[in-house]
């Protein structure tokens, strides 16, 4: 029974792994190699406990022969007793063999329901892994399609083969950038949910970058109602690719940036010195939230792909002016 409560928080543990590092992957080629490799673990632990019970039962002293008297040696070594019982029991899920049979009543019956239960998972790891290379193969048909017309067009403009090169370089890296962080408002399907879990959603999605900042992390702790409705209301994500401009000098400042991923360049001189650097963890333009402002400089990224977070203005002035610790603002400002 020990074991069991043991196996049960083994494989929560598993899981909740998985679904952790299932975050990281972005690429669709990523996540197919990590669905086929899970199955193939699951099957791996399935034939362990699978083995340890066929290596059990021919252990037992209740039959005159068993297939451990049969067929292993004698003083063999553990490994090699563990190694033979596991490579008979992925047998009964592939259509492999090997020299080892059922030498008994008990053993027969076990071997029948291991052949009844690969029949099932072996057509099921089958199958999806039939249906996963078939929709990584529709997409890299798709991409491959692009790919050709553009080709297609230099050949027939009769473009040189040094800018070809340099189109379909561009083209390959501009893909890449593309892959951002799924946003909530990309899914139709959490739109549908109640007002609340969207708020909740949001906050926790959010919070950890507000935080950063003394004032809000102030707010988050004397004004919980305050801080939702600035996560859910005044905040949105933004995904920006190399050399996109957030915004430039003279232009009406309307949000305050968090910046989250990848990096930017912060100019005020337009190339007369070196630009300061932005990384995750800053922000700029916090002035625009408490008097109407220009930006005094330009906001572009440097890194193949970024992504930050806007406080919009009005957003977060309507937020205020709801709330209680109004006063505890206005004083900050």
């Amino acid at each position: 029974m020990l074991r069991l409560v043991r196996l049960v928080k083994l494989t929560s543990r598993i899981f909740l792994s998985e679904w952790k590092f299932s975050g990281l992957i972005r690429s669709e080629n990523g996540r197919a190699l990590r669905n086929i490799f899970g199955l193939l673990f699951f099957l791996a632990v399935i034939n362990h406990w699978l083995a340890c019970g066929w290596f059990g039962i021919g252990s037992l002293d209740v039959f005159e022969n068993s297939w451990t008297d049969t067929y292993l040696p004698r003083d063999s070594p553990f490994v090699y007793q563990y190694a033979t019982a596991f490579h008979w029991s992925l047998t009964q899920f592939t259509p492999a063999s090997m020299e080892i049979h059922p030498t008994n009543l008990l053993e027969r019956l076990y071997t029948i329901m291991l052949i009844l239960m690969g029949l099932m998972m072996f057509s099921t790891l089958i199958s999806t892994i039939t249906n996963t290379m078939n929709h990584l193969r529709q997409l890299n048909v798709a991409r491959r399609g692009q790919e050709n017309l553009v080709l297609q067009y230099i050949s027939e403009a009769r473009l040189s083969l040094e800018l070809g090169n340099r189109i379909m370089s561009h083209l390959r890296r501009d893909e890449a950038a593309h892959r951002h962080r799924l946003h909530r408002t990309e899914l139709p399907s959490l739109s549908r949910l109640p007002p609340s879990l969207k708020k909740q959603i949001q906050e926790e999605v959010f919070s950890p970058v507000l935080t950063i900042h003394a004032l809000f992390a102030h707010v988050h702790k004397i004004d919980q109602d305050l801080h939702q409705s600035i996560c859910s209301e005044a905040l949105r994500e933004v995904s920006s690719v190399q050399f996109d401009e957030v915004f430039r000098m003279g232009k009406e400042a309307t949000a305050m940036y968090f910046i989250t991923c990848g990096k930017m360049a912060y100019d005020f001189t337009y190339g007369a010195c070196y630009p300061t650097e932005i990384s995750p963890t800053c922000w700029v333009a916090e002035s625009t939230l408490w008097l109407a402002w220009q930006h005094r400089g330009r906001l572009q990224v440097t890194s193949p792909s970024a992504e930050h977070l806007e406080l919009q203005v009005e957003s977060f002035l309507s937020c205020v002016d709801a709330s209680l610790t109004r006063y505890m603002l206005r004083k900050y400002a």
